[in-house]
């Protein structure tokens, strides 16, 4: 239900309702509100359930992390580094990213920096072709703004 209320935007029907529970919230209801705080850009509320989180689970390192970048984003640079020093003393450590992908019924796992899958020369190069087509692909604009029916290229794209 949190999840619901969130998603909706209904922030304070959701904090409401995790006070009149019967039952100690958990950090899933926690993280619930506090997704959807991100997502609607309620940092104070986001503040409220990120502690909260911390105080159930603090061992917990992307609670930190979404806090440290909530608070760099909005610039209080004090809270973000208090955050720092929370992961510092508590030797909580980010965990590096991860991502899978399915090719003919066998899972792939990447993490972030990791250069051991076998497949790795391959990869790189494909990824870097991928790029460069979107960098080319971000410089093509379909319609000019003054004559919408026009396909134009930019000009920088042929200098």
């Amino acid at each position: 239900m949190i999840g619901l209320l969130g998603r909706a935007g209904l922030l304070s029907e959701a904090k409401s309702l995790i006070e009149k529970m019967d039952t100690e919230p958990d950090a899933i209801i926690w993280r619930s509100l506090l997704s959807a705080c991100l997502a609607h850009s309620d940092a104070q509320l986001a503040e409220v359930a990120g502690k909260e989180i911390i105080r159930k689970e603090p061992d917990d390192d992307g609670v930190y992390v979404l806090l440290w970048n909530m608070y760099a984003s909005s610039n209080r640079w004090e809270e973000a580094l208090e955050m720092r020093k929370k992961m510092w003393n508590r030797k909580v450590v980010k965990q590096p990213g991860c991502s899978w992908i399915e090719v003919d019924g066998f899972v792939h796992e990447f993490l972030v920096e990791d250069r051991t899958h076998h497949l790795r020369s391959e990869i790189y190069v494909l990824l870097e072709g991928m790029a460069k087509q979107l960098k080319m692909d971000s410089n093509i604009s379909m319609f000019d703004e003054n004559d919408p029916g026009d396909f134009f290229l930019d000009p920088e794209l042929f200098i």
